[in-house]
């Protein structure tokens, strides 16, 4: 006796039927809020500890998405910015 044969169960059907769930409106909208619920949350508190270590990190806070770019310095990376970044190109 072998394996089961497991070839109708591909491990895409899942994650698509997991997409078609969370892509309905009304999930959708829930799913979209507690994500800006939890982004509005914690960008203060990434910002205020780059802010209080801006001797060794500037950064450029999202325009419209939720990646925060960083940038390390150390003494002998320069500085283009001393209180955080305008935009990414100038981290």
């Amino acid at each position: 006796m072998g394996l089961p044969r497991l070839h109708h169960h591909r491990p895409g059907t899942l994650s698509d039927r997991l997409a078609r769930i969370a892509l309905q409106p009304a999930m959708r909208a829930k799913i979209l809020a507690r994500t800006r619920r939890i982004l509005h949350t914690n960008l203060p508190v990434i910002a205020g500890w780059l802010e209080a270590h801006a001797a060794r990190f500037s950064y450029a806070a999202p325009e419209a998405g939720a990646i925060v770019y960083v940038r390390y310095h150390d003494a002998s990376t320069p500085r283009r910015s001393s209180t955080g970044c305008a935009s990414r190109r100038a981290c």
